[in-house]
């Protein structure tokens, strides 16, 4: 017999829920970036996604960069999620509302082949050349909107 957990945090406290299965095999509940946009939860904004590599063993340095975001900007962050990939990924990414819509902007902060290598944190926390975007300057506008 196995056991599948199903974890989830929509609306306010964990809950999980317990299914017992008579199967050799372990069945997932579909992650959210395989739903169709119809059935995924609105997620608050500004968040922050970091793709990285699972076979460059790239999951600590990824947990790393969430950890600083999350505590330097706190609670103005909506989310900072972690999204395991391969071939040599790792990306930063911003989602922001658009002024004005309710329309998603998405500004690519960082990828490690376009720029060069990994960042430092405070390259991802402060204005820089390289980003069209600053974390900084978004999550301040974000807050400016929904206030």
């Amino acid at each position: 017999m196995t056991m599948v957990i199903f974890i989830s945090q929509a609306a306010g406290p964990l809950h999980c829920t317990t299914i017992a299965h008579r199967q050799s095999t372990l069945s997932f509940h579909p992650s959210a970036r395989d739903m169709p946009q119809s059935a995924s939860v609105e997620a608050p904004v500004p968040r922050v996604a970091i793709q990285f590599c699972i076979e460059c063993k790239w999951n600590l340095r990824a947990a790393y960069y969430a950890q600083e975001l999350l505590q330097t900007f706190s609670t103005s962050l909506g989310e900072v999620s972690l999204r395991p990939a391969t071939g040599g990924v790792f990306t930063v990414t911003l989602e922001t509302l658009n002024e004005g819509s309710s329309a998603l902007e998405s500004h690519l902060l960082w990828d490690r082949k376009r720029d060069g290598g990994f960042p430092e944190t405070k390259e991802l926390k402060v204005t820089g050349p390289l980003y069209s975007v600053p974390l900084t300057i978004a999550i301040a506008n974000c807050d400016r909107n929904n206030a």
